[in-house]
């Protein structure tokens, strides 16, 4: 059986997941790949917290990037019906954190609306969907009733 690693080899070897972290990040950035970016810093602050200070600046930088453009995705597919799809959209926005209160309150409210005209459009489409099946037994039930006669 391999031994545990001494807690210094642990905090080293956290040391350097967070670097490689922080450095995917970076990469990312230079490449344009903003959300990349940002999950890739949030796993850095979740493996070394010590660096909250450093990460969270960047990580409020891609907020501003990319909270403000899945908002507007998010209300384009709400208002096109495409409810599913836009609460998955508002879902990612509040993974994001923004750090203003009126993105926070319009995906929370957004999300909250979506997943309700989804909901709504399922059990609408389960209704219909019964109704015909009623239809048909109706149907049947009227041909049989015929041909007994």
């Amino acid at each position: 059986m391999a031994e545990q690693p001494s807690k210094k080899e642990f905090a080293s070897f956290s040391l350097q997941e967070a670097d490689a972290s922080i450095r995917r990040g970076n990469e990312a950035v230079k490449e344009s790949r903003y959300e990349d970016a940002y999950w890739a810093w949030k796993e850095a602050l979740e493996i070394d917290p010590t660096r909250r200070q450093m990460v969270e600046k960047r990580l409020m930088t891609l907020r501003a990037r990319l909270v403000a453009p899945a908002l507007q995705e998010a209300r384009a597919a709400a208002q096109a019906g495409r409810h599913r799809e836009a609460a998955q959209l508002y879902r990612k926005v509040l993974g994001f954190e923004p750090d203003d209160v009126p993105s926070r309150v319009e995906a929370r409210e957004g999300l909250d609306r979506s997943e309700r005209i989804d909901r709504m459009g399922r059990r609408a489409r389960v209704l219909a969907e019964g109704g015909a099946v009623l239809a048909g037994i109706v149907l049947f039930a009227y041909f049989v009733y015929r041909i007994l006669q």
